[in-house]
């Protein structure tokens, strides 16, 4: 066989294997590689690709099939150079389907439904996200907020396909979780949600990111407020808030240059007020051990304290309270307790601080 006619062979054989694939079904092969970034005449075979499969994923209830579907499309969406057009063409033939599958009794297709509509991220499915965020169900409401965090963070990529308004209407719904759900998880998970907000680049969400983060962080801030003083019932919420203020810690360092306004500063400071105030009245009343949970306690207060100083919000350097808890001096208890009036106290450090956070809102007795 010669080198002309062995050419020749193979390409019919690659002809054979396209027409076979297009006989037996798709692949991601069959979509261009640079679908997503045309913003005009957007293929209606070539969405179908890419639609018709996570549909009958859904609709099958096969946990691999929905997870392959699912990162197939996933993978087009997570490309920052995904055009509006695209989102809205995946929008307009996949928000009624995902609706439908939002509401299963199966939380597998009930979450991954909702995922994908986070990742599409349209006014159409942020709307479906705000339904799924007064469900009676938690796993639904945390799948919700989980997805509004995708949303959230394309918003601020290049060419988002939702509007200002509609994304302020889906992070004022995670605010209202923050304060009021049920489920701490949720509530927790929200704010992380919300945090994405200010992250988002191009300035496209600043003016929401700030309002949400500074009423999301008031709100999580009343909800440690209001906790008892037994620390295995209170754990579970203040891990999430170890690792929202932890979250803190990254995004106000990383705003060394100015460019974390103060509102978005001051209320970070807050919910380490009152996290290092609820410290307080759990070390008052459990004893220095915080009943068992010292691990949990001692970060809450690390993870305070770095938010207040990343977040340039004291007047002063305060006692190292982490440094006190960690000791087995006689003198501990004088150093942590005295340290914790320097910092939230009146004429304290907070108080005195660019926030001027009233001591009379973190110490009440």
């Amino acid at each position: 066989m010669t080198a002309r006619m062995f050419l020749a062979r193979q390409r019919q054989l690659a002809t054979l294997v396209v027409c076979l694939s297009a006989a037996v079904g798709s692949s991601a092969q069959d979509v261009p590689r640079d679908f997503e970034e045309q913003t005009s005449g957007l293929s209606s075979a070539t969405m179908s690709l890419l639609i018709d499969p996570v549909v009958e994923a859904l609709d099958s209830g096969d946990p691999e099939q929905i997870s392959t579907q699912r990162e197939r499309l996933v993978e087009r969406l997570r490309n920052p150079r995904a055009s509006a057009a695209f989102r809205l063409g995946l929008s307009d033939r996949l928000a009624e389907p995902l609706a439908l599958h939002a509401e299963s009794e199966d939380s597998l297709v009930s979450g991954n439904a909702l995922q994908i509509a986070g990742w599409i991220a349209t006014k159409e499915t942020s709307r479906l996200l705000l339904d799924a965020m007064s469900s009676e169900s938690d796993v639904v409401r945390f799948a919700a907020v989980t997805a509004a965090r995708r949303t959230v963070r394309t918003f601020g990529q290049r060419a988002p396909a939702i509007s200002e308004d509609a994304a302020s209407s889906l992070v004022s719904g995670l605010v209202a979780l923050v304060e009021t759900d049920a489920s701490t998880d949720v509530a927790t998970a929200a704010m992380r949600s919300i945090g994405e907000a200010r992250l988002a680049r191009g300035g496209k969400l600043d003016a929401v990111g700030q309002q949400a983060i500074s009423q999301g962080t008031t709100a999580l801030g009343r909800r440690v407020a209001g906790l008892g003083t037994d620390p295995a019932a209170n754990a579970r919420l203040l891990r999430g808030v170890v690792v929202i203020l932890i979250d803190a810690r990254t995004l106000l360092d990383s705003g060394g240059d100015g460019s974390v306004p103060q509102p978005v500063r001051c209320g970070f400071a807050t919910l380490a007020g009152h996290s290092v105030a609820h410290a307080r009245r759990v070390y008052l009343d459990a004893g220095a051990d915080f009943g068992g949970e010292t691990t949990i306690y001692t970060a809450l207060v690390d993870a305070a304290e770095k938010a207040i100083y990343f977040g340039e919000v004291g007047s002063s350097v305060p006692t190292n309270l982490t440094e006190a808890l960690r000791d087995s001096d006689s003198d501990r208890d004088e150093r942590f307790l005295r340290g914790v009036i320097d910092l939230l106290g009146p004429g304290g450090s907070l108080e005195t601080g660019p926030c001027s956070l009233d001591g009379k809102l973190f110490l009440k007795g």
